[in-house]
């Protein structure tokens, strides 16, 4: 049993030959341009396996890509696409999910903005908030460690407690960035948790500076 012909495909018997000709001599043409860029292009080594290939220029994959968007546009390929000659639907926002779709639409036009936008406002102004007064408390810590200053011990047992308030902040941080997260309809506005010892490290301290 033959498989039946692709409608999207040409149909070789129902073409005029001169057109089939006409096809076949752009095909040629085609190939010896091509043959003609790769003789002209160096050979540049490739980056990895110690193997040396030809590296396709930009150029000749827009060309490429423009080819065969072209030859589907003369194929009808785009003839029945959903929505041809409508208007664009611009209403709709596309990172918001299907279910939430008329929510967002009341709250936009009432000027409102949905409850996740202000808390993640608040989050990142207290995340920043927190790294200043971190900065801050450090910098106390250490003009205290310069000669003259406290001794070892007492800059021990001061350095010890504050890594204890500073991992309570961030847990309760973390709490709230971890609600928030959840809260938001995209996941690429998620907002990443606090580490106590990345935030020290960025400071230029660890929390066993002066253990």
């Amino acid at each position: 049993m033959k498989k039946p012909l692709d409608p999207m495909l040409p149909n070789p018997k129902q073409e005029r030959p001169e057109r089939v000709e006409e096809r076949l001599r752009k095909a040629r043409e085609k190939a010896s341009e091509y043959l003609e860029k790769r003789q002209e292009q160096p050979e540049e080594p490739a980056t990895t396996g110690g193997r040396q290939r030809a590296v396709r220029p930009l150029g000749e994959w827009q060309d490429l890509v423009g080819q065969r968007i072209e030859e589907a546009m003369r194929d009808g390929a785009f003839d029945n696409l959903p929505g041809r000659g409508k208007r664009l639907n611009l209403r709709r926002n596309p990172f918001v999910p299907e279910d939430q779709q008329l929510a967002y639409q009341l709250l936009q036009n009432n000027n409102l903005a949905p409850a996740w936008i202000g808390e993640r406002q608040e989050v990142l102004r207290k995340i920043e908030s927190w790294r200043v007064q971190l900065r801050q408390q450090v910098a106390e810590v250490q003009a205290e460690a310069r000669p003259g200053g406290a001794e070892r011990t007492y800059l021990r047992q001061r350095w010890e407690r504050q890594v204890a308030i500073w991992e309570a902040e961030i847990l309760e941080l973390n709490r709230r960035i971890t609600t928030l997260n959840l809260q938001q309809p995209v996941a690429h506005l998620e907002v990443f948790k606090l580490i106590l010892d990345e935030e020290l490290a960025r400071l230029g301290v660890s929390r066993h500076t002066f253990s």
